[in-house]
């Protein structure tokens, strides 16, 4: 997908699953609702109003026919924002920071380069929950940091120069993006 000139300014990665009803809220959806509630914060600071890349819109997703109350849900947790029913590649490519708890598309749209923030509250808790693929230590990686310290973060990123953005990325080992696959065609 080729860059589009950054009209959103903050993009959500929503990771919204409908929890079951009188059973306790999971790891996942409480520590979701955290990373919701930050990006609220940080957006308010700024005077942003924040974009969500909605998991129904997900092809994979609309069998589960959420759409309704994952808007709710944003309403009540993240106040005012805005959606597309769109990809979120395409909202991703038009977006100036996006913010992502543990959904693989965070790991994609940083190995395409984009200015994406790993933000994993639940990786102290659950081990298993930790990226395998970065070390801990990296401008775009936030293990369960208190909440100043996130939000501190994000602003540092959100306001850092594409230009230096790329050089920090580039200096170290990620998961290459192959568009189209084409190094992949070429091996086989």
């Amino acid at each position: 997908l080729r860059t589009e000139r950054k009209k959103i300014p903050v993009l959500l990665v929503s990771e919204y699953r409908p929890q079951k009803k009188g059973k306790k809220e999971t790891l996942q959806f409480k520590k979701f609702k955290e990373i919701v509630n930050i990006t609220r914060i940080f957006c308010e600071k700024k005077k942003l109003v924040p974009h969500v890349a909605l998991c129904s819109s997900r092809d994979d997703k609309k069998i589960y026919n959420i759409f309704d109350e994952e808007i709710l849900f944003f309403r009540k947790y993240l106040g005012k924002f805005n959606f597309e029913k769109r990809s979120s590649y395409k909202l991703s490519n038009k977006s100036k920071l996006i913010i992502n708890l543990s959904s693989n598309l965070g790991i994609e749209l940083l190995a395409r380069g984009l200015k994406t923030v790993l933000v994993n509250l639940i990786g102290k808790i659950d081990k298993k929950q930790i990226y395998p693929y970065y070390p801990i230590k990296k401008t775009f990686f936030i293990l369960n940091y208190p909440q100043n310290k996130i939000i501190k973060n994000l602003n540092t990123i959100y306001n850092m120069k594409q230009k230096t953005w790329k050089k920090k990325i580039n200096k170290f080992d990620h998961i290459n993006f192959d568009n189209k696959n084409k190094k992949f065609k070429n091996l086989i």
